[in-house]
């Protein structure tokens, strides 16, 4: 097999391409872990200041959110 024919760019660009197929075979196909589904749950407002609204999800971190109605 020869290179002769082929530029330095695209040379390249096939390289790279072979690389990340060759880093996702060797991670057992994680790339479908990339995109997950949305994670939600209900809980309660703790607290609502100036239209931000202050949750306790399950794992006991407060999150807010801006503009909740």
């Amino acid at each position: 097999m020869s290179f002769e024919g082929i530029s330095f760019t695209k040379l390249a660009i096939i390289f790279i391409i072979a690389g990340v197929v060759l880093v996702f075979a060797i991670m057992g196909s994680s790339a479908t872990n990339l995109f997950s589904d949305s994670i939600t749950e209900e809980t309660e407002v703790k607290m609502k200041q100036e239209g931000d609204c202050v949750l306790e999800p399950s794992d006991g971190i407060p999150r807010t959110i801006a503009d909740c109605p």
